[in-house]
């Protein structure tokens, strides 16, 4: 048999030391056995040295390469990769021309030599002149001297291709179906090797893009493992808690957000303790030196893989700027408004004056366009009271005053007043007669604005000749107002945008119907001051219905002031 292939320098030879045959031909036999175990556990060494390192394809290529032409003895051959790497490097050739060079990494060259092989598998080639090979490949082969190969195909755990390996020889043997065990056990070895390179390369490059992308991002990035220890500190979590990253990471969250960010422990604290994200919350950061500033804060727990907690992380946006823009923007509504407001109610007491006749008689003509002129003052007067009243909602000066009172007498109080205005377009109103008396702490003059504005829509998009249908529910903890319609109903891609400020559907401005688009972002907004929820389900051309439900109980602490109600009228929007 052929000379035993020399260990790696160094390596102990464990199996050198077992008791001698009797046989000469059982000898040969434990001799065989000796080095293929040796082999084995050379190359195991090898691969468990490449996991100790960095595990580049850089270093694990020519290793896989090395054990591959030990295990066949050659003294020839190549490595090729085929998955896509970021590094030059996706091939290590020992003991071939230059004029191969363009060969190696011809997919087409040896994809029918290796078609069909799976992980690990091996192709031996005795004679490549009788091979699949393209035949001038063949000729660089032969005036090279190479006559046969072993090939062995590269496939990751899932038997996704990989790459391949080729050992070349000047005269070919076979090996005999054992040794083929030991070189497939080389080839997984060198498919186990190849794969966790590959991954380590992906992570790495990903972790460099995932740096880069936490270095430039505006937002603060703050995360924990499981115990609360700083891991993570961005460049924007350095300027807005005025920290550096050496102080932070590592160090308890408690500690690194002592003082002006302390307003944000309790969050990581829920997060961390128990469980518990927050999904967008608004808190006061104030960093040492700087005035306070507003951040908008996510926190989201970090799970393992088996489903437990890894930590947290916590993503803030300074909106400090937006939030003082949003101030200006409600301080100019609100001062616009106002000061429209008065010389309109001037306007309307004189039209008063002049439609009562107190200052003389009026033609019938005369009449009839200073009612068009009271009437379009009206619609002026509930544009800016609507106004004025988002306006002091989102600068949190809407006041509300709570009082036990029945929400059904209200509705049947809305149903009278606009009975006139569904009369004029031959439409239904009516209230459930059976409807029970759903008593319930709320704001009296807010919430009949809330039910005159969506009796209104629904008289407004209703067709002539329709019906508009109001009923109150009561149930232990809640009380319901539902205004149903058989109007032209809304689209489902419209139903987001429903109770945006001055939103109005494509219908509205293409029947002509008026509005002004602030009557449900009135309502919403006045609805979640009560602690309450609307709905609202439609499709349409079949009508909708809205549904307002309010708690029963006292909304005082929810309401955050006492005093007088919205200001305003309670004229549809």
């Amino acid at each position: 048999m052929a000379d035993p292939v020399p260990l790696r320098p160094g390596l102990p030879l464990p199996f050198t030391h077992a008791p001698r045959a009797s046989r000469p031909e059982d000898q040969a036999e434990i001799d065989r056995l000796l080095e293929e175990r040796n082999l084995l556990l050379a190359a195991v060494v090898d691969i468990a040295n490449l996991f100790q390192g960095d595990l580049n394809l850089t270093q694990v290529l020519p290793v896989v390469l090395d054990n591959f032409l030990t295990a066949t003895h050659a003294r020839a051959g190549f490595v090729q990769l085929t998955i896509p790497t970021k590094i030059s490097l996706k091939s290590v050739v020992v003991g071939l021309p230059d004029e191969l060079g363009d060969w190696i990494a011809e997919d087409g060259a040896w994809s029918e030599l290796l078609k069909g092989a799976g992980p690990g598998e091996l192709r031996p080639v005795p004679d490549l002149r009788t091979s699949s090979l393209p035949v001038p490949l063949i000729a660089v082969l032969t005036r090279s001297s190479f006559i046969g190969l072993v090939s062995a195909a590269l496939a990751d755990r899932d038997g996704h291709p990989l790459g391949w390996m080729v050992a070349l020889f000047p005269d070919f043997v076979a090996p005999d179906v054992r040794r083929f065990s030991l070189i497939r056990a080389h080839v997984n070895l060198s498919c186990v090797a190849v794969q966790h390179a590959f991954e380590f390369e992906r992570t790495l490059r990903e972790r460099a893009q995932f740096e880069i992308l936490l270095r430039d991002m505006s937002s603060a990035v703050i995360s924990t493992d499981e115990e609360g220890r700083v891991t993570l500190f961005n460049p924007a979590a350095e300027a807005l808690l005025g920290t550096p990253r050496q102080l932070a990471v590592g160090y308890p969250i408690e500690h690194v957000l002592q003082g002006g960010g302390s307003d944000l422990l309790p969050l990581f604290q829920q997060a961390l303790q128990q469980g518990s994200e927050v999904w967008s919350a608004e808190r006061p950061v104030r960093p040492l030196g700087s005035k306070e500033m507003s951040v908008s804060v996510g926190v989201r727990l970090l799970r393992g893989r088996d489903r437990a907690s890894a930590g947290v992380v916590g993503i803030f946006h300074d909106v400090t700027r937006f939030k003082e823009l949003e101030k200006m923007k409600s301080d100019f509504v609100a001062n616009v408004s106002h000061e429209l407001r008065t010389p309109l109610m001037a306007i309307r007491g004189s039209l008063g004056i002049l439609l009562q006749g107190i200052e003389g008689p009026i033609s019938e003509n005369q009449m009839k366009f200073l009612r068009i002129t009271d009437r379009n003052a009206v619609r002026l007067v509930e544009l800016i009271t609507d106004l004025l009243d988002l306006s002091k909602i989102e600068a949190g000066r809407f006041e509300l005053s709570f009082s036990r009172g029945g929400l059904t007498a209200l509705a049947r109080d809305v149903v009278a007043s606009l009975s006139s205005l569904a009369r004029e377009k031959s439409i239904m109103l009516a209230l459930d007669p059976d409807a029970p008396p759903c008593e319930a702490e709320f704001d009296e003059r807010a919430i009949r604005r809330v039910i005159v504005n969506l009796v209104s829509n629904a008289i407004k998009f209703t067709p002539q000749g329709g019906w508009v249908a109001v009923s109150t529910i009561e149930e232990a903890a809640t009380v319901t107002v539902e205004v149903r319609d058989s109007g032209l109903g809304i689209k489902e891609a419209d139903l987001g945008r429903l109770f945006q400020k001055f939103e109005r559907l494509d219908e509205a401005r293409t029947q002509g119907i008026g509005g002004t688009g602030l009557g449900l972002a009135l309502v919403r907004e006045v609805v979640d001051l009560h602690g309450g929820m609307v709905l609202v389900t439609s499709a349409h051309g079949q009508g909708s219905t809205f549904t307002v439900r309010l708690p029963r109980g006292s909304m005082q602490s929810r309401a955050g002031a006492t005093g007088g109600g919205p200001g305003g009228g309670g004229g549809p929007a």
